[in-house]
């Protein structure tokens, strides 16, 4: 996985083929169709495992789930820790290069890492909602606007090579900002038994 991985991100999805991740892992192109039947579904599988990577610390027990702001600002902290790794903005730039002439991966991309993350913030922010700490009208929206402020102009222009990647003091403050910009608008105005805090 590892070396097909590697292959994936120096050559892109397109420029690599079955016949190279074979002879680069040392076996037959037949071993590795049985394994894998398609490029997309290697190229799915190597996605998946980045995800695990990026997203395991995240999709877990261990995120804070307390308070709103404990919660928001663990999920970024991790997100974008993850989402700046060399290997995740490599990713990042090949699904972005290939994917108008292989559709598919820009699907499999999403389902591996986006939605999975989006589905999980969308179920606390409901939890959330419920308990009246939170006065969101549609949850689903204000998962995509935490990840969207969270990335935004400064992944593009990571990927692009433009800037390199926040470093962890960077990291912190563009999350506590996002995060109080969010929670301002987010809690109810009338005095709760569950502040935001």
């Amino acid at each position: 996985m590892r070396k097909a991985s590697d292959l994936f991100l120096e050559e892109g999805f397109a420029a690599t083929s079955m016949s190279t991740i074979a002879r680069a892992v040392g076996g037959s192109k037949a071993t590795l169709y049985k394994y894998f039947p398609t490029k997309e579904a290697l190229f799915e599988a190597v996605m998946e495992n980045c995800s695990q990577i990026v997203l395991g610390p995240i999709c877990n027990s261990s995120i804070p789930r307390e308070s709103p702001r404990a919660f928001l600002t663990a999920v970024g902290e991790r997100l974008m820790q993850g989402i700046y790794t060399a290997e995740a903005i490599a990713l990042n730039r090949v699904v972005v290069g290939d994917s108008g002439r292989s559709p598919e991966i820009g699907r499999v991309f999403f389902a591996a890492g986006s939605n999975r993350l989006k589905t999980e913030v969308v179920r606390q922010l409901e939890e959330f909602s419920k308990a009246g700490v939170l006065k969101l009208q549609n949850t689903l929206t204000s998962a995509e606007d935490f990840l969207s402020l969270l990335s935004g102009d400064l992944h593009l222009r990571i990927v692009a090579g433009v800037r390199k990647a926040p470093d962890q003091p960077e990291i912190r403050a563009h999350v506590a900002r996002i995060v109080d910009m969010l929670l301002q608008l987010w809690t109810p105005s009338a005095p709760s038994a569950h502040p935001a805090d």
